[in-house]
Protein backbone atom coordinates (compact mmCIF):
# COMPACT_ATOMS: atom_id res chain seq x y z
CA UNK A 1 0.00 0.00 0.00
CA UNK A 2 1.31 3.41 -0.91
CA UNK A 3 1.99 5.52 2.14
CA UNK A 4 1.29 9.19 1.57
CA UNK A 5 2.42 11.82 4.00
CA UNK A 6 -0.89 13.64 4.17
CA UNK A 7 -0.18 16.27 6.78
CA UNK A 8 -2.74 18.92 7.57
CA UNK A 9 -1.60 22.10 9.30
CA UNK A 10 -3.12 22.40 12.77
CA UNK A 11 -3.07 26.19 12.69
CA UNK A 12 -5.56 27.81 10.33
CA UNK A 13 -3.84 30.20 7.96
CA UNK A 14 -5.17 33.53 6.76
CA UNK A 15 -5.87 33.66 3.02
CA UNK A 16 -6.87 36.88 1.26
CA UNK A 17 -7.41 38.42 4.68
CA UNK A 18 -9.99 35.85 5.77
CA UNK A 19 -9.59 33.28 8.50
CA UNK A 20 -10.20 29.75 7.18
CA UNK A 21 -12.17 28.66 10.24
CA UNK A 22 -13.05 30.59 13.36
CA UNK A 23 -11.69 29.14 16.63
CA UNK A 24 -14.17 27.16 18.70
CA UNK A 25 -15.30 27.64 22.25
CA UNK A 26 -15.19 24.74 24.69
CA UNK A 27 -17.65 22.03 23.63
CA UNK A 28 -18.87 24.07 20.68
CA UNK A 29 -19.87 22.18 17.53
CA UNK A 30 -17.94 23.20 14.40
CA UNK A 31 -19.74 25.02 11.63
CA UNK A 32 -20.59 23.23 8.38
CA UNK A 33 -18.37 23.78 5.35
CA UNK A 34 -20.50 25.97 3.08
CA UNK A 35 -19.11 26.32 -0.46
CA UNK A 36 -17.34 28.13 -1.87
CA UNK A 37 -14.27 27.72 0.32
CA UNK A 38 -10.56 27.52 -0.45
CA UNK A 39 -7.89 24.89 0.21
CA UNK A 40 -6.86 26.24 3.60
CA UNK A 41 -10.47 26.51 4.69
CA UNK A 42 -11.13 22.92 3.57
CA UNK A 43 -8.29 21.70 5.76
CA UNK A 44 -9.46 23.90 8.61
CA UNK A 45 -12.95 22.38 8.47
CA UNK A 46 -11.41 18.90 8.56
CA UNK A 47 -9.22 19.78 11.54
CA UNK A 48 -12.11 21.33 13.46
CA UNK A 49 -14.38 18.34 12.93
CA UNK A 50 -11.59 15.88 13.70
CA UNK A 51 -11.01 17.62 17.03
CA UNK A 52 -14.76 17.70 17.76
CA UNK A 53 -15.12 13.99 16.98
CA UNK A 54 -11.85 13.08 18.71
CA UNK A 55 -10.77 11.33 15.54
CA UNK A 56 -7.87 11.75 13.09
CA UNK A 57 -8.29 13.55 9.78
CA UNK A 58 -6.84 10.48 8.05
CA UNK A 59 -7.01 6.96 9.45
CA UNK A 60 -5.85 3.62 8.07
CA UNK A 61 -8.10 0.57 8.35
CA UNK A 62 -7.31 -3.13 8.74
CA UNK A 63 -6.52 -3.70 5.05
CA UNK A 64 -4.39 -0.60 4.57
CA UNK A 65 -7.03 1.75 3.17
CA UNK A 66 -6.49 5.41 4.01
CA UNK A 67 -9.82 7.00 4.93
CA UNK A 68 -10.12 10.80 4.90
CA UNK A 69 -12.53 12.75 7.10
CA UNK A 70 -15.10 14.75 5.12
CA UNK A 71 -16.88 17.42 7.21
CA UNK A 72 -20.59 18.22 6.88
CA UNK A 73 -21.28 20.97 4.41
CA UNK A 74 -23.35 22.63 1.73
CA UNK A 75 -22.73 23.10 -1.98
CA UNK A 76 -24.29 23.58 -5.41
CA UNK A 77 -24.73 20.16 -7.06
CA UNK A 78 -24.94 19.64 -10.81
CA UNK A 79 -23.75 21.59 -13.82
CA UNK A 80 -24.41 25.21 -14.69
CA UNK A 81 -26.45 25.80 -17.85
CA UNK A 82 -23.36 27.15 -19.60
CA UNK A 83 -21.37 24.05 -18.66
CA UNK A 84 -24.19 21.77 -19.86
CA UNK A 85 -24.46 23.64 -23.18
CA UNK A 86 -20.71 23.25 -23.72
CA UNK A 87 -20.88 19.55 -22.87
CA UNK A 88 -23.79 18.99 -25.27
CA UNK A 89 -21.86 20.66 -28.06
CA UNK A 90 -18.86 18.45 -27.30
CA UNK A 91 -21.06 15.34 -27.23
CA UNK A 92 -22.62 16.22 -30.59
CA UNK A 93 -19.19 16.66 -32.13
CA UNK A 94 -17.82 13.46 -30.57
CA UNK A 95 -20.64 10.95 -31.10
CA UNK A 96 -21.78 10.91 -34.71
CA UNK A 97 -24.06 7.89 -34.29
CA UNK A 98 -27.53 9.10 -33.31
CA UNK A 99 -28.03 6.44 -30.64
CA UNK A 100 -24.79 7.24 -28.84
CA UNK A 101 -25.52 10.97 -28.95
CA UNK A 102 -29.02 10.33 -27.56
CA UNK A 103 -27.50 8.38 -24.67
CA UNK A 104 -24.75 10.85 -23.80
CA UNK A 105 -26.85 13.96 -24.30
CA UNK A 106 -29.42 12.44 -21.93
CA UNK A 107 -26.75 11.93 -19.30
CA UNK A 108 -25.51 15.51 -19.74
CA UNK A 109 -29.02 16.97 -19.49
CA UNK A 110 -29.55 15.02 -16.25
CA UNK A 111 -27.00 17.32 -14.58
CA UNK A 112 -29.63 20.08 -14.49
CA UNK A 113 -30.89 21.94 -12.68
CA UNK A 114 -28.01 22.92 -10.45
CA UNK A 115 -29.38 22.85 -6.92
CA UNK A 116 -28.29 23.38 -3.33
CA UNK A 117 -27.51 20.26 -1.26
CA UNK A 118 -26.57 19.85 2.38
CA UNK A 119 -24.49 16.96 3.68
CA UNK A 120 -25.52 16.98 7.33
CA UNK A 121 -23.11 14.45 8.84
CA UNK A 122 -19.36 13.86 8.63
CA UNK A 123 -18.02 10.66 7.09
CA UNK A 124 -14.75 9.03 6.12
CA UNK A 125 -14.06 8.62 2.40
CA UNK A 126 -11.36 6.56 0.72
CA UNK A 127 -8.34 8.70 -0.14
CA UNK A 128 -8.03 6.56 -3.28
CA UNK A 129 -10.09 4.11 -5.24
CA UNK A 130 -10.09 0.55 -3.91
CA UNK A 131 -6.91 -1.07 -5.19
CA UNK A 132 -6.12 -4.52 -6.53
CA UNK A 133 -4.29 -5.38 -3.30
CA UNK A 134 -7.20 -4.27 -1.12
CA UNK A 135 -9.78 -6.12 -3.21
CA UNK A 136 -7.53 -9.19 -3.07
CA UNK A 137 -8.02 -9.35 0.73
CA UNK A 138 -11.76 -9.73 0.11
CA UNK A 139 -11.43 -12.29 -2.69
CA UNK A 140 -8.99 -14.49 -0.78
CA UNK A 141 -10.97 -14.31 2.49
CA UNK A 142 -14.29 -15.25 0.87
CA UNK A 143 -13.37 -17.01 -2.39
CA UNK A 144 -15.53 -14.37 -4.04
CA UNK A 145 -16.13 -14.41 -7.77
CA UNK A 146 -17.04 -11.14 -9.40
CA UNK A 147 -20.26 -10.72 -11.36
CA UNK A 148 -18.45 -10.80 -14.66
CA UNK A 149 -16.70 -14.03 -13.67
CA UNK A 150 -20.05 -15.65 -12.79
CA UNK A 151 -21.82 -14.52 -15.95
CA UNK A 152 -21.97 -16.72 -19.07
CA UNK A 153 -19.04 -15.74 -21.22
CA UNK A 154 -17.60 -16.86 -24.52
CA UNK A 155 -15.62 -20.05 -23.95
CA UNK A 156 -12.41 -18.64 -25.34
CA UNK A 157 -12.40 -15.91 -22.66
CA UNK A 158 -13.90 -17.80 -19.74
CA UNK A 159 -10.54 -18.58 -18.12
CA UNK A 160 -9.57 -14.90 -18.27
CA UNK A 161 -12.70 -13.39 -16.71
CA UNK A 162 -12.23 -14.47 -13.05
CA UNK A 163 -9.01 -12.44 -12.87
CA UNK A 164 -10.11 -9.30 -14.67
CA UNK A 165 -10.44 -7.33 -11.43
CA UNK A 166 -6.66 -7.50 -11.06
CA UNK A 167 -6.03 -6.04 -14.49
CA UNK A 168 -3.78 -3.55 -12.81
CA UNK A 169 -1.21 -6.34 -12.51
CA UNK A 170 -0.49 -5.86 -16.20
CA UNK A 171 1.04 -2.41 -15.88
CA UNK A 172 4.79 -2.09 -16.12
CA UNK A 173 5.98 -2.63 -13.46
CA UNK A 174 3.13 -4.72 -11.96
CA UNK A 175 1.52 -3.12 -8.90
CA UNK A 176 -1.06 -4.03 -6.29
CA UNK A 177 -1.73 -0.29 -6.04
CA UNK A 178 -3.62 -0.07 -9.32
CA UNK A 179 -7.40 0.35 -8.92
CA UNK A 180 -9.45 -2.86 -8.99
CA UNK A 181 -11.39 -2.79 -12.26
CA UNK A 182 -14.17 -4.72 -14.02
CA UNK A 183 -16.06 -4.20 -10.75
CA UNK A 184 -19.87 -4.29 -10.86
CA UNK A 185 -22.15 -2.46 -8.44
CA UNK A 186 -23.03 -5.78 -6.81
CA UNK A 187 -19.30 -6.58 -6.38
CA UNK A 188 -18.69 -3.22 -4.70
CA UNK A 189 -21.62 -3.72 -2.32
CA UNK A 190 -20.40 -7.24 -1.44
CA UNK A 191 -16.93 -5.83 -0.63
CA UNK A 192 -18.49 -3.23 1.68
CA UNK A 193 -20.56 -5.86 3.47
CA UNK A 194 -17.49 -8.07 4.00
CA UNK A 195 -15.35 -5.21 5.35
CA UNK A 196 -18.20 -4.05 7.61
CA UNK A 197 -18.44 -7.52 9.16
CA UNK A 198 -14.67 -7.80 9.45
CA UNK A 199 -14.24 -4.53 11.35
CA UNK A 200 -17.59 -4.16 13.09
CA UNK A 201 -18.24 -0.73 11.56
CA UNK A 202 -20.33 0.26 8.58
CA UNK A 203 -18.71 0.60 5.17
CA UNK A 204 -20.82 1.48 2.15
CA UNK A 205 -20.81 3.15 -1.23
CA UNK A 206 -21.17 6.94 -1.20
CA UNK A 207 -24.39 8.61 -2.16
CA UNK A 208 -24.06 10.59 -5.36
CA UNK A 209 -24.40 13.82 -3.39
CA UNK A 210 -21.63 12.80 -0.97
CA UNK A 211 -19.41 11.92 -3.93
CA UNK A 212 -19.82 15.28 -5.68
CA UNK A 213 -19.51 17.26 -2.45
CA UNK A 214 -16.26 15.45 -1.59
CA UNK A 215 -14.97 15.83 -5.14
CA UNK A 216 -15.66 19.56 -5.36
CA UNK A 217 -14.27 20.22 -1.86
CA UNK A 218 -15.53 23.79 -1.82
CA UNK A 219 -14.97 24.54 -5.50
CA UNK A 220 -17.60 25.54 -8.06
CA UNK A 221 -15.58 25.05 -11.24
CA UNK A 222 -15.67 22.27 -13.86
CA UNK A 223 -12.93 20.39 -12.02
CA UNK A 224 -11.82 20.82 -8.43
CA UNK A 225 -8.61 22.47 -9.64
CA UNK A 226 -10.37 25.09 -11.79
CA UNK A 227 -11.41 25.44 -15.43
CA UNK A 228 -7.99 25.20 -17.10
CA UNK A 229 -7.45 22.00 -19.12
CA UNK A 230 -3.70 22.64 -19.05
CA UNK A 231 -3.73 21.51 -15.41
CA UNK A 232 -5.04 18.02 -16.26
CA UNK A 233 -1.63 16.27 -16.05
CA UNK A 234 -1.07 17.54 -12.50
CA UNK A 235 -4.34 16.33 -11.01
CA UNK A 236 -5.88 13.50 -13.02
CA UNK A 237 -5.23 10.19 -14.70
CA UNK A 238 -6.28 10.56 -18.32
CA UNK A 239 -5.13 9.21 -21.68
CA UNK A 240 -3.20 11.05 -24.33
CA UNK A 241 -3.47 7.87 -26.41
CA UNK A 242 -6.82 6.10 -25.79
CA UNK A 243 -5.73 3.06 -27.81
CA UNK A 244 -2.90 2.45 -25.34
CA UNK A 245 -5.03 2.73 -22.22
CA UNK A 246 -2.56 1.54 -19.54
CA UNK A 247 -3.89 1.06 -16.04
CA UNK A 248 -2.34 3.36 -13.44
CA UNK A 249 -1.16 3.42 -9.84
CA UNK A 250 -3.41 5.39 -7.49
CA UNK A 251 -2.32 8.46 -5.55
CA UNK A 252 0.40 9.68 -7.90
CA UNK A 253 -1.29 12.95 -8.89
CA UNK A 254 -2.07 15.98 -6.72
CA UNK A 255 -5.09 15.55 -4.40
CA UNK A 256 -8.11 17.80 -4.09
CA UNK A 257 -8.50 20.22 -1.12
CA UNK A 258 -9.91 17.42 1.08
CA UNK A 259 -6.91 15.17 0.30
CA UNK A 260 -8.68 12.82 -2.14
CA UNK A 261 -6.76 11.44 -5.12
CA UNK A 262 -7.90 10.64 -8.67
CA UNK A 263 -11.42 12.04 -8.34
CA UNK A 264 -11.28 13.01 -12.03
CA UNK A 265 -10.25 10.34 -14.50
CA UNK A 266 -9.00 7.17 -12.88
CA UNK A 267 -11.87 4.69 -13.07
CA UNK A 268 -15.60 5.36 -12.90
CA UNK A 269 -16.73 5.03 -9.29
CA UNK A 270 -20.03 3.45 -8.24
CA UNK A 271 -22.48 5.34 -6.03
CA UNK A 272 -25.36 3.89 -4.02
CA UNK A 273 -28.10 5.82 -5.87
CA UNK A 274 -30.40 4.58 -8.58
CA UNK A 275 -30.03 6.70 -11.71
CA UNK A 276 -32.93 8.88 -12.87
CA UNK A 277 -32.54 11.49 -15.56
CA UNK A 278 -35.02 13.86 -13.91
CA UNK A 279 -34.03 13.36 -10.25
CA UNK A 280 -32.42 16.77 -9.79
CA UNK A 281 -35.74 18.46 -10.54
CA UNK A 282 -37.15 17.18 -7.24
CA UNK A 283 -34.08 16.34 -5.18
CA UNK A 284 -34.35 17.07 -1.44
CA UNK A 285 -31.89 19.53 0.05
CA UNK A 286 -30.70 17.44 2.99
CA UNK A 287 -28.70 14.26 2.29
CA UNK A 288 -30.37 13.17 -0.98
CA UNK A 289 -30.21 9.40 -1.49
CA UNK A 290 -31.44 9.20 -5.07
CA UNK A 291 -34.77 7.97 -6.45
CA UNK A 292 -36.58 4.84 -5.29
CA UNK A 293 -35.98 3.19 -8.66
CA UNK A 294 -34.12 3.84 -11.89
CA UNK A 295 -35.64 6.04 -14.57
CA UNK A 296 -33.19 6.84 -17.36
CA UNK A 297 -35.91 8.84 -19.27
CA UNK A 298 -33.99 8.13 -22.46
CA UNK A 299 -32.68 4.89 -23.85
CA UNK A 300 -32.25 4.14 -27.57
CA UNK A 301 -33.69 0.72 -28.34
CA UNK A 302 -30.59 -0.12 -30.38
CA UNK A 303 -28.23 0.58 -27.49
CA UNK A 304 -27.90 -3.00 -26.13
CA UNK A 305 -26.65 -4.01 -29.57
CA UNK A 306 -24.05 -1.24 -29.47
CA UNK A 307 -22.86 -2.12 -25.98
CA UNK A 308 -24.26 -5.20 -24.16
CA UNK A 309 -22.88 -3.79 -20.89
CA UNK A 310 -25.60 -1.13 -20.90
CA UNK A 311 -28.64 -3.22 -20.03
CA UNK A 312 -31.97 -1.47 -19.56
CA UNK A 313 -33.47 -4.54 -17.92
CA UNK A 314 -30.93 -4.33 -15.10
CA UNK A 315 -31.99 -0.75 -14.45
CA UNK A 316 -29.00 1.38 -13.48
CA UNK A 317 -26.96 2.90 -10.68
CA UNK A 318 -24.96 6.11 -10.76
CA UNK A 319 -21.25 6.13 -11.56
CA UNK A 320 -19.03 9.21 -11.21
CA UNK A 321 -15.62 10.60 -12.07
CA UNK A 322 -14.91 9.47 -15.61
CA UNK A 323 -12.06 7.17 -16.58
CA UNK A 324 -8.35 7.32 -17.36
CA UNK A 325 -8.76 6.40 -21.03
CA UNK A 326 -10.84 9.50 -21.87
CA UNK A 327 -9.31 12.28 -23.94
CA UNK A 328 -12.37 14.56 -23.89
CA UNK A 329 -13.30 16.99 -21.12
CA UNK A 330 -17.01 16.12 -21.18
CA UNK A 331 -16.72 12.97 -19.05
CA UNK A 332 -14.16 14.20 -16.53
CA UNK A 333 -16.08 17.04 -14.85
CA UNK A 334 -17.22 17.22 -11.21
CA UNK A 335 -20.89 17.27 -12.32
CA UNK A 336 -20.60 14.38 -14.79
CA UNK A 337 -22.93 11.45 -14.05
CA UNK A 338 -24.04 8.34 -15.91
CA UNK A 339 -26.14 5.27 -15.09
CA UNK A 340 -24.97 1.69 -15.74
CA UNK A 341 -26.37 -1.78 -15.11
CA UNK A 342 -25.74 -3.15 -11.62
CA UNK A 343 -24.24 -6.51 -12.62
CA UNK A 344 -22.17 -5.36 -15.56
CA UNK A 345 -18.40 -5.06 -15.27
CA UNK A 346 -16.11 -3.06 -17.51
CA UNK A 347 -12.39 -2.40 -17.53
CA UNK A 348 -12.93 1.24 -16.48
CA UNK A 349 -15.35 0.49 -13.61
CA UNK A 350 -14.10 0.57 -10.01
CA UNK A 351 -15.17 2.09 -6.71
CA UNK A 352 -14.28 4.13 -3.62
CA UNK A 353 -15.94 3.57 -0.26
CA UNK A 354 -17.34 5.43 2.74
CA UNK A 355 -16.76 4.52 6.38
CA UNK A 356 -19.70 5.76 8.42
CA UNK A 357 -19.19 7.69 11.64
CA UNK A 358 -21.69 6.60 14.35
CA UNK A 359 -24.41 9.18 14.85
CA UNK A 360 -23.64 9.70 18.53
CA UNK A 361 -20.09 10.69 17.54
CA UNK A 362 -21.12 13.27 14.97
CA UNK A 363 -23.42 15.38 17.13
Amino acid sequence: MIRRNIVFTAAVCAVAGLLAVEPLGAGEKPVAAVAPFNNEQARGFQQSWAKHLDKPVVETNSIGMEMTLIPPGEFLMGGTQNEIDEALAEAKNRWKKRDWFTLWSGWVKSEAPQHRVKITRPFYFGATEVTVGQFRHFVEATNYKTAIARAPNPKKRRAEFPKLWMRGKFVDPPSEDCPASYISWTDAVAFCQWLSEKEGVRYRLPSEAEWEYACRAGTQTKWFFGDDVKLFPQYMQFATDPAKGPMFVVGRKKPNPFGLFDMHGGVYEWCSDWFAGDYYQNSPVDDPQGPESANPTYWPEQLPMLDPGLDREQASRVTRGGAFNFTDTLRLRSAHRIGLGTTGGHWHLGFRIVKAIPEDNSR
